[in-house]
């Protein structure tokens, strides 16, 4: 493993299967590259997000619970940053 998006993949990526799923996949970028994620990991992400190759706009949650996110995230628009708190939106 010689960088960074590498080294998240071998860590949150669910393992690679040649099976047609039907599951969702969840992805983000870092540094310009996509990564997979696990739905844990994934609903915790606080910059952009992809579900099934669309892009996803919702809530984020504390990592392996239901309590909202409320710090900063990437992403501006009116549904991402319906749930942050006001001192951390952004202008």
């Amino acid at each position: 493993m010689d960088n960074i998006i590498d080294r998240i993949n071998a860590v949150f990526a669910p393992p690679p299967t040649d099976d047609v799923s039907e599951d969702p996949v969840y992805e983000a970028k870092v540094l310009g590259k996509s990564i997979f994620l696990t739905e844990e990991t994934w609903r915790s992400w606080t910059g952009r997000r992809w579900v099934n190759g669309a892009e996803y706009h919702g809530p984020v949650f504390l990592m392996g619970t239901k309590t909202l996110y409320t710090g900063a995230r990437a992403c501006d628009c009116k549904v991402c940053q319906a749930d942050v708190a006001p001192r951390h939106r952004k202008n």
